[in-house]
């Protein structure tokens, strides 16, 4: 009989190895939930959300490069135009009635179009989060990205004063900010937009290389405040 035992204590141990590495997998969704539930994430807000000029969004490539198809499904909602009042007047139909895991915003660059402060737009995203909190799904907002105006310059301290505002907003409510104005920047010149990352001029919606650098910043953001 004691034969047996050590092999007893090594298939034990297999198992314990085998499960501590499925959950490590589970984890990096950011989702805690059995490893077999397939989770959604769903991703919306303005036209740069959306992936304007037939471009590939950021939130594909977010999922494309961490997880299968059998891991997760990833839902796009954006919107081109869309203020925050507009999103969250749409925000049952298009992103509560999916049920999504987790949804991702990219809203704010037309607000500062219009002249609006983050104060303007705060009332409609704090019920937006609301509604995220009684369906039991988890928040993430994106800051706003840069981009040229007429003068060039225009946007700059606006996009800077939305973005200092929507960061104590989200530590406030314990909601995940997705810090990814910097990847679009050029470190020579900040904050000034880097052209490589832009579709159109003056920038505002980014191409496939701006998508891909903010998929990254949603990565590295989300990974280090889930």
């Amino acid at each position: 009989m004691r034969q047996w035992i050590p092999i007893t204590g090594l298939l034990v141990l297999i198992s314990i190895c085998s499960y501590a590495g499925s959950f490590n997998r589970v984890e990096l969704s950011g989702v805690k939930t059995a490893k077999s539930e397939k989770k959604h994430f769903l991703y919306t807000g303005d036209s740069i959300a959306y992936g304007w000029g037939n471009v590939t969004p950021a939130g594909e490539y977010y999922v494309k490069a961490h997880f299968t198809s059998d891991e997760v499904e990833c839902t796009n909602t954006g919107k081109s135009g869309d203020r925050m009042a507009d999103l969250a007047a749409r925000f049952d139909l298009d992103v509560i009635a999916h049920k999504p895991d987790v949804v991702f915003i990219m809203c704010g660059t037309n607000n500062i179009t219009d002249g609006n402060t983050f104060v303007y737009a705060q009332p409609s995203l704090q019920e937006i989060l609301i509604k995220c909190r009684n369906a039991g799904i988890v928040m993430a907002v994106a800051e706003v990205l840069p981009r040229d105006g007429e003068p060039q310059t225009q946007y700059d301290s606006a996009i800077e004063g939305w973005n200092a505002a929507l960061e104590v907003w989200c530590n406030a409510n314990n909601v995940i900010l997705l810090r990814c104005h910097d990847a679009l920047v050029l470190s020579c010149s900040y904050p000034r937009p880097d052209p490589a990352c832009f579709f159109d001029v003056p920038a505002k919606h980014p191409n496939n290389v701006g998508n891909i650098r903010v998929a990254r910043a949603f990565w590295q953001s989300y990974q280090m405040q889930k």
